[in-house]
């Protein structure tokens, strides 16, 4: 999973179905007592600074322009170049259409921020400044993901940079399938609408006796009810769980088991209490079969958009105006809601009943 926003791109890792995860997190490597989302950020975003280093390299990042002044295109006085500013000089962004026409974006800003800061020190033509950013852009985020990547990795792209990227950082990291859904603008916000509130408690039980761990227990029940209390959540109706993690001397996860089991444990392990409470929200009934591509996907005009050997028209999509089973080979550019996805040459797009775009590397 990779999420784009202006500062950063946040990447993650569901494997065989689950939230990859370290048992004892860290924040700027100094490591925390309880579980984290496995989570990196990079300072690759929609608004990293693009320069011409003195080797004559493009670098992206990790300096961003912020929201102020944000992005030269925004006409908000920024004077520094971004992936921003190319996908609008590109034609990728319409500057009538951006955040579905609530900002107008100068283009010719745009055009002439890169000139000043990409094209003049690299000594080359616009044209040719706009492709070399572009695939900088691309190689750094690829980098980003390739640590994730292997044999039939598929990539989800949100955040309201990632869908425009995504394409081109996947093929360059090896990744054939990559997921937009239909509300990658605000993907992570809708998630976290419908996540279930949850406390979990621990307690080091090591050595300890029956009666010593049924008194710790007693005492970590009353904790959580008090924290769900906090919540604002009826006690009767949270769910309660009971494990023991058995760990390692240097702190990682060995296995877990009941409290019962003790065969399995080391000397040199520790046998952690976890108790895990939750309160269980209502959680939307998404459909996530693959249909078989039924129909032409329905086009809505073209747009203007420079690619090697000039510009050339390219189809646009309106993915709310979309059936289910509906695709088309690339180029092409998917308007969703409130994002923008570049489907390179070479690409498919397949819309799937849910309303998310699967979009695969045909080459």
């Amino acid at each position: 999973m990779v999420d784009v926003g202006g500062t950063t791109s946040d990447v993650g890792e569901v494997y065989q179905h689950k939230i990859k995860t370290e048992r004892r997190g860290s924040v700027e490597g100094i490591q925390i007592s309880f579980e984290l989302s496995d989570v990196k950020s990079f300072g690759v975003g929609g608004g990293s600074i693009l320069r011409v280093d003195d080797r004559g390299v493009i670098t992206v990042g990790p300096d961003s322009v912020g929201a102020a002044p944000g992005p030269a295109c925004f006409g908000f006085g920024g004077t520094e170049a971004t992936m921003t500013d190319i996908n609008v000089a590109l034609g990728i962004i319409d500057p009538d259409t951006y955040l579905n026409g609530q900002q107008k974006l100068d283009k010719q800003r745009a055009i002439q921020v890169i000139t000043e800061k990409i094209a003049k020190p690299l000594g080359v033509s616009l044209e040719k400044a706009l492709f070399a950013t572009q695939e900088a852009y691309a190689q750094k985020l690829a980098t980003c993901l390739s640590a994730h990547v292997q044999k039939d990795t598929v990539l989800a792209a949100f955040g309201g940079g990632g869908p425009m990227s995504a394409c081109l950082a996947a093929r360059k990291a090896g990744i054939k399938r990559v997921i937009v859904p239909k509300l990658a603008a605000v993907f992570s916000a809708y998630g976290i609408s419908f996540s279930d509130v949850a406390q979990t408690f621990e307690r080091d039980i090591t050595g300890l006796n029956k009666s010593e761990i049924e008194a710790i227990q007693a005492q970590m029940h009353e904790q959580a009810r008090r924290h769900m209390f906090q919540e604002g959540y009826n006690w009767s109706e949270c769910k309660h769980e009971w494990k023991v993690v058995v760990e390692n001397a240097d702190g990682s996860e060995d296995h877990v088991t009941h409290l019962d089991d003790t065969a399995q444990i080391n000397v040199d392990q520790k046998r952690i209490l976890a108790y895990h409470v939750r309160y269980e929200l209502s959680h939307p009934s998404l459909r996530a079969s693959l249909p078989n591509p039924k129909m032409h996907a329905k086009m809505n005009g073209s747009r203007e958009v420079l690619q090697e050997g000039g510009k050339h028209p390219t189809p646009i999509v309106i993915l709310l105006e979309q059936q289910a089973g509906a695709h088309m080979e690339g180029p092409a550019i998917v308007e969703g809601p409130y994002f923008t996805t570049r489907v390179p040459e070479g690409w498919g797009l397949l819309v799937t009943d849910n309303g998310d775009l699967i979009l695969e590397d045909k080459a």
